[in-house]
């Protein structure tokens, strides 16, 4: 997600330093607790990591909540095409693959060695991500190209809404319902 100001850089930093604070604040309980450093590491990596992806996804989703629930009702926007879009992220796939393998491989450090336990809280985690990425597949109204993010406004005409526009960085197709500039079926209200 492209941000044009420096306030996404700030709150990311925040979510660092979010995730680091709660990641300390749940190690030492648990090293005290238990005397094993192997425990406090891993409550350290398990519970920084998941404040820091749950601040990081919270800063990039904290869009003025009424613009947001109108974005949602866009038809492009409806639950199976955002998440059609989310299953055919690699972003995501990536997300819960590094997610599963930090949170089963803290716990597996730490000495919990049954896989049925490990399994299931690697489904729980699938669960988290699916949840936490789905609130990043809001498709925004956008004068640039939804694949590659080429800036299409030189190409637009604002007088025809049926207008496709061809980006020419990297071929794709795409028209003003897609890219949310104007409603869906403005054309057919118009004709009628």
């Amino acid at each position: 997600m492209a941000f044009s100001d420096g306030s996404a850089d700030g709150g990311r930093h925040h979510a660092a330093v979010i995730g680091l604070v709660v990641g300390l604040s749940a190690a030492l309980p648990m090293y005290l607790w238990r005397s094993d450093p192997k425990l406090a590491v891993a409550g350290f990596v398990i519970f920084g990591y998941t404040a820091w992806l749950w601040a990081a996804t919270r800063v990039s989703v904290s869009a003025d909540r009424s613009a947001q629930a109108a974005v949602a009702l866009l038809p492009i926007n409806r639950w199976w095409r955002r998440l059609g879009r989310l299953l055919a992220s690699a972003e995501y796939w990536w997300s819960l693959m590094f997610g599963c393998a930090t949170v089963t491989g803290s716990l597996w450090y730490a000495g919990l060695k049954a896989s049925a336990t490990l399994s299931g809280i690697a489904g729980v985690w699938c669960v988290i991500a699916l949840c936490l990425n789905f609130s990043l597949t809001l498709a925004y109204p956008t004068t640039r190209c939804r694949r590659c993010g080429y800036q299409l406004a030189g190409h637009l005409r604002f007088d025809e809404p049926d207008q496709v526009v061809k980006c020419s960085e990297c071929g794709s197709t795409w028209t003003k319902a897609q890219l949310c500039l104007v409603a869906p079926g403005a054309n057919r209200a118009k004709a009628a």
